[in-house]
């Protein structure tokens, strides 16, 4: 599979001056409602991604360039979650690129992850590790606006560590896991109001222990008008 989440859908590459091959892909909504319709748009392209190969298995990651977008980036690793214990990262982040590494040898927690997009009511789409099934879920069961439901998508833990990237945009959320190995691609509308990210332990025998996590807000791709 190019993506393992909700909405990804007819990738176009072609290949830049410096000879990397380049992808984008378009983000659709399959299924109603469709909270952009009102608005008179539908759909919108992922973040640039890089292409290659690691030995057999694709690999996609986001383009060098965007990381120039990064702006006021915040460090708050390593972090240990008791069970069922919870941290409220940032109060308000309409849009985030985001860098954590979990270790999955020393955690005991059934699901380790960020509710992001959370809002004064509850909303919020949820990127995790879930133990019991091994893989990374992106659950978006409690958003108010847009189709719900949760993707899954493979971890390879033979290193004992799992490194997640997540890009959030105002109405999307695209997480980058092992370097690129996985790659999800959803859309995330939640109510209205500030946007907070939590930190989240589920469950489990013991502790989370994340060894690094790290938020940065970004900025807009187009050009400032002249003052």
């Amino acid at each position: 599979l190019w993506d393992d989440g909700h909405n990804f859908y007819a990738p176009q590459t072609f290949q830049a001056p410096d000879s990397r091959r380049l992808v984008f892909g378009w983000m659709s909504p399959f299924t109603e409602p469709i909270p952009m319709q009102e608005d008179g748009w539908c759909g919108q392209f992922t973040v640039p991604r890089e292409v290659t190969l690691a030995g057999d298995h694709l690999r996609c990651l986001p383009v060098r360039e965007f990381s120039d977008l990064d702006q006021d980036r915040q460090d708050f690793g390593p972090i240990e979650l008791e069970v069922n214990g919870s941290r409220d990262l940032v109060d308000d982040a309409q849009t985030a690129d985001i860098n954590m590494e979990i270790d999955l040898n020393k955690s005991q927690a059934e699901r380790i992850g960020l509710e992001i997009h959370r809002t004064q009511s509850g909303d919020h789409t949820l990127v995790c590790y879930d133990d019991q099934l091994g893989r990374v879920v992106l659950d978006r069961h409690c958003n108010t606006y847009g189709d719900r439901g949760y993707r899954t998508a493979p971890v390879d833990k033979s290193s004992g560590k799992l490194k997640l990237r997540i890009i959030v945009d105002r109405g999307s959320i695209e997480v980058v896991i092992n370097d690129g190995l996985e790659i999800m691609s959803s859309y995330s509308f939640p109510a209205e109001g500030p946007r907070g990210i939590r930190l989240i332990a589920e469950s489990g025998e013991g502790k989370a222990l994340i060894n690094s996590i790290s938020i940065a807000k970004l900025g807009t791709i187009w050009e400032e008008p002249d003052r």
